[in-house]
């Protein structure tokens, strides 16, 4: 996570390839929620948890601490238990050598589905091949080619940028499963404003014809540009309950059940933006409004399942604000207060950043403050005079954290709308709202 906070919804040219950040790929819902005793006081649980990451993988072999309860591992498939837990409960999953954890506060279900936010970023336990290759010319000025890789029948993810000048492209393909992966990959040229970077036009396209991917394996494919294909625009009308200074649009067309083409933003000082993505027969399309501050705090809606060509409204809520620490506070770490002002209300994700060496953390919770755990015991340590970044992502439709942690969880199923946009993915499975706070920074003490 850089240190604005940024995120695919802001002006940028390039999708993070961490996002390639940030989706539940055969996710299963768990059966049911563990029983939870009457008359409103507390209740011990026998905790029956699993721990998945943005493809929907087990993650194995992460530490689970239930706070003031006891310490386990995953096993291989991500399954976690800790019995005589009462409710409601702080649980925390981490990986000191990887350098991250995640903390949910204030638990009350019994069957948790943890899903770190280091697995947007870094995913595990996934089949992993390359794909390489040439276009056939260099890409003109002004322009850009988007390429990735589709599977045909299992969900592959991977794609990738082909800038100005360049030819060439390396694509990490992703998917569950192992062994190997049947694909093509498809491209799009555009060409873009000189200003924003934003797509204006619809150049080129072309596809590959079906080749098969081995874990751990490179495959060479190049492309032949052709004619662009038909485009469908949308209106997105955008409403913000906070004042805004930009407005953003976002289009896709997933092609089929595990593919997806988009183009990442459309920029406007006005609430209503133009977008355009490519148009295939039998396509189902996903559009997504944004609007943002100057201090860096922007807000997302999106809607799946939209008719091509539609005249789309969205309102965005505004994002959380920090409080506390204030901007540039020192001595902070384990034991200090964070507290947000959370005008839409709903669950928090704060996240933590160290600028250079040290963990990154994160904090889910849907109370407006929060105390950062000591996960030191557990061999995760704050670096000492250390400058830190932090922001918070805000969902408004998860209200309690039972609903943050199952189903489509903390983030309210944004993860799948960034696979789909900057990894190629499915189709998001529903509509839904984030938002982004302004960054702020701190030290911890030395």
């Amino acid at each position: 996570m850089s240190r604005s906070g940024s995120t695919w919804w802001r002006k940028r040219r390039v999708a993070p390839a961490s996002l390639g950040v940030r989706a539940v790929l055969a996710a299963a819902l768990l059966a049911a929620l563990a029983a939870c005793g009457g008359g409103g006081g507390p209740s011990t649980l026998n905790v029956r948890g699993t721990v998945k990451g943005v493809y929907g993988e087990p993650i194995p072999g992460v530490v689970v601490v239930v706070h003031g309860v006891g310490t386990t591992a995953t096993d291989a498939d991500g399954r976690f238990q800790v019995d005589g837990v009462t409710a409601p409960y702080d649980v925390s999953v981490l990986d000191a050598a990887a350098g991250w954890s995640h903390t949910y506060v204030g638990v009350t279900t019994g069957a948790p589905e943890l899903f770190p936010f280091a697995s947007l970023l870094v995913p595990s336990g996934v089949a992993t091949a390359t794909v390489t290759g040439e276009l056939d010319a260099p890409v003109p000025m002004g322009h850009q080619v988007y390429v990735c890789a589709h599977g045909v029948d299992e969900a592959v993810y991977g794609c990738t940028y082909v800038y100005e000048g360049q030819s060439s492209y390396t694509i990490p393909a992703l998917w569950l499963g192992g062994g190997s992966a049947d694909v093509r990959l498809r491209a799009i040229e555009y060409s873009e404003d000189p200003l924003t970077g934003a797509p204006t036009a619809l150049t080129g396209a072309t596809a590959s014809g079906v080749f098969t991917v081995t874990e751990g394996g490179v495959s060479d494919v190049d492309l032949i540009m052709g004619v662009p294909g038909a485009v469908t625009t949308f209106t997105l009308n955008v409403t913000p309950t906070f004042t805004a200074d930009d407005y953003y649009g976002v289009a896709m067309t997933h092609i089929d059940q595990f593919a997806t083409l988009g183009l990442t933003s459309f920029d406007s000082d006005a609430p209503t933006v133009a977008v355009f993505t490519p148009r295939f027969t039998g396509a189902t399309y996903t559009v997504a409004g944004a609007a943002t501050v100057a201090t860096g705090a922007s807000s997302l809606h999106w809607r799946t399942g939209v008719a091509a060509g539609a005249t789309v409204d969205f309102e965005v809520t505004a994002p959380p604000v920090p409080v506390a620490p204030a901007d540039g506070a020192a001595g902070v770490g384990p034991g200090s207060v964070f507290t947000l002002s959370n005008p839409a209300g709903g669950a928090l994700t704060a996240l933590l950043s160290p600028n250079g060496d040290g963990p990154m953390i994160a904090v889910t919770t849907v109370e407006d403050s929060f105390t950062l755990p000591d996960l030191s015991a557990h061999g995760l340590v704050m670096p000492a005079a250390t400058q830190y970044f932090w922001s918070a992502y805000g969902v408004p439709s998860v209200t309690d954290m039972t609903a943050a942690v199952t189903g489509s969880g903390y983030l309210g199923g944004y993860e799948r709308i960034s696979l789909s946009l900057n990894a190629g993915g499915p189709q998001p499975a529903q509509e839904g709202r984030i938002s982004l706070s302004a960054t702020r920074e701190f030290t911890t003490a030395p």
